[in-house]
């Protein structure tokens, strides 16, 4: 291949990568199998007109993307969300590669099936377990400083399985997440074994009144809670970015990690870490 045109359909597959993330704010659930089902039809489209294309001008093509998806992965020392990429595009050109090789069309709906399950099941799943693979504790649950909505401190009851779902003002995903939450909320509500709560962290620009306004004019049941302290949070619960997902069972953290509720992940959901507990 020609090296402008080679530079072409590198470029055409990073900047398809960006419109995604743009068009779809980021959520890789929904990019991954697009974006695959791209690299898959750039990749013919690039080759079908060669003779003796070999697999090793197929991946080249993806080089440039997959070489900076590394270098970013590095730079932010976080491969949990990028590492799928790592992996999968490469297998898409292969799977473009395999069909210039044999002309067998029952290789496209194969791909495309594929694509859709890395996105929509293995993504996630690998996602949380690398977002979450230390998370499960059995460490002492420490005091921390909470009231409710009158300003009224609050013990949790340290007998019982505690949910705390940690979120900001500022997390937008936090409340992407609090439907979910309501569900779970809604199913062990009845079980006097377990509390649930979504506990505010306070930012030094919140006020309190209006912080409690903001979930109450949603609508949503599940009990409120809210941290008088950021830095009491951070310095017994080491942590500072949300949603983040604490359970706590008779005074000990047992699970301490990302907050998830997708029922596509095979691995740390909220509810199997509940069953979980529950079953002991």
């Amino acid at each position: 291949m020609k090296i402008k045109f080679f530079i072409l359909f590198s470029l055409a597959i990073i900047i398809s990568y960006l419109l995604f993330g743009v068009l779809f704010d980021g959520e890789h659930v929904l990019m991954i199998p697009l974006f695959l089902s791209v690299i898959f039809i750039i990749t013919i489209l690039a080759f079908k007109k060669k003779t003796g294309v070999r697999l090793i001008d197929c991946l080249l093509i993806v080089l440039p993307f997959w070489l900076i998806i590394l270098v970013g992965g590095y730079f932010i020392e976080n491969y949990s969300r990028i590492l799928q990429y790592l992996i999968f595009v490469p297998v898409s050109s292969c799977l473009a590669y395999l069909y210039l090789k044999t002309k067998k069309i029952l290789i496209i709906p194969i791909s495309l099936v594929i694509f859709y399950c890395v996105g929509r099941f293995l993504f996630i799943t690998m996602f949380t377990y690398l977002s979450n693979v230390d998370a499960e504790k059995n460490i002492d649950l420490p005091k921390i400083s909470l009231v409710n909505n009158h300003n009224e401190e609050i013990n949790l009851h340290r007998d019982k399985i505690i949910v705390l779902d940690f979120w900001s003002t500022s997390c937008s995903i936090c409340f992407k997440e609090f439907p979910n939450f309501e569900s779970v909320f809604q199913k062990y509500r009845s079980n006097k074994n377990i509390e649930i709560y979504a506990v505010n962290y306070p930012l030094k620009r919140d006020k309190f009144d209006e912080t409690i306004k903001i979930l109450d004019s949603i609508g949503y049941n599940f009990p409120k809670l809210y941290a008088t302290s950021a830095k009491q949070i951070e310095d017994s619960l080491h942590f500072n970015t949300f949603p983040h997902l604490i359970i706590a069972k008779n005074g000990k953290i047992r699970y301490d990690g990302m907050f998830e509720t997708e029922k596509n992940t095979l691995v740390f959901s909220i509810e199997s870490e509940i069953e979980k507990l529950l079953k002991e």
